[in-house]
Parts: structure tokens; sequence; C-alpha cells
């Protein structure tokens, strides 16, 4: 209702419009998706249902809005070595994130735990510093799950 009021007041409109309450509702509802895509997850069918849902693991600090401005980004950089150095950052990142699951996947399974069913890996670089990175692996077994934490670092030591 508060952002509705805020986007009303901002486009001249009355307070009572309805574009507002629907701005608003949009608002909420985007916020709701966009926690759902963090590692933490979100319930938000409670008290009917307490089932959680989780995204990809993206930090809290650089949500998908960060995310969706890249092509806008891409398409006004002048010139062709503004989008080289984008493509190139965002190559970096993604490529980053595959070796670090790979990694953590890999001394996993020089542990020997074969009896385990591999699950999931999700991967997310440290705060302030994407040269770590924190990369979770779940597995299961026919009476148990277990969820395990990595560091892995580009610079070990």
């Amino acid at each position: 209702a508060l952002v509705g009021a805020i986007a009303n007041r901002v486009f001249k409109r009355s307070w009572k419009d309805p574009a507002g309450c629907l701005v608003g509702a949009g608002a909420g509802i985007l916020h709701v998706l966009a926690d759902a895509m963090n590692s933490y997850g979100v319930h938000p069918f409670t008290p009917f249902s307490n089932a959680w849902f989780y995204g990809d693991s993206v930090f809290i600090l650089e949500p998908l809005l960060w995310i969706s401005l890249i092509p806008v980004a891409y398409l006004t950089m002048a010139g062709n070595r503004g989008r080289a150095l984008w493509v190139l950052v965002l190559g970096a990142f993604f490529g980053t994130s595959k070796w670090a699951r790979s990694e953590a996947v890999e001394a996993w399974r020089k542990t020997g735990l074969t009896t385990e069913r591999l699950v999931d890996v999700e991967s997310t670089p440290f705060p302030g510093n994407p040269a770590c990175w924190r990369v979770w692996i779940r597995t299961e077994t026919e009476t148990h799950w277990t969820t395990r934490l990595a560091g892995v670092s580009l610079i070990p030591g």
C-alpha cells in the first residue's frame, strides 16, 4: 500500500488511483520472487503451507536487478571494446562459478562417500571477494539428506 501511495504521488495521481495499488501489489510479488532466488528461500504460503522454496544461490547484495541491467549496459556501451568487456566479465563470473562447483564436487567424490547420491550444488562468491566462493553440496541416501559447505578459492593460501 505504501509503495502504491508513493507511486501515485510521484506520478501526480490521486491516492485512490488503482494504478498505485497495482504497482504496490506488483512490488510485493516481485520482492518475494527476488527473495526466492537466494539461498535462504521463502515460504510464501504460510499459514496454509510451511513449505520453503529456494532458487539458485544468489548473494543478497547481488540481486537479479543488477543482472537484469546488464543487457542495457551492454547495448549502451560505446563501441565494441565496452561490449567485449561486458562479455568477458560475465564469462569470467559464470566460468568461475562453474569451476568452484566442480572443485567442490571433486573434493566430495574423493571422500569416498559413494553411498550418497548428489542432489544439488549451489555456489556464490564471498561478499567483496569474488576470488573466494562458498559452495553447498546436497546429497541424500535412503534414510537422510546431508548438506556440506565448502570454501573454494582462486588464490589458495
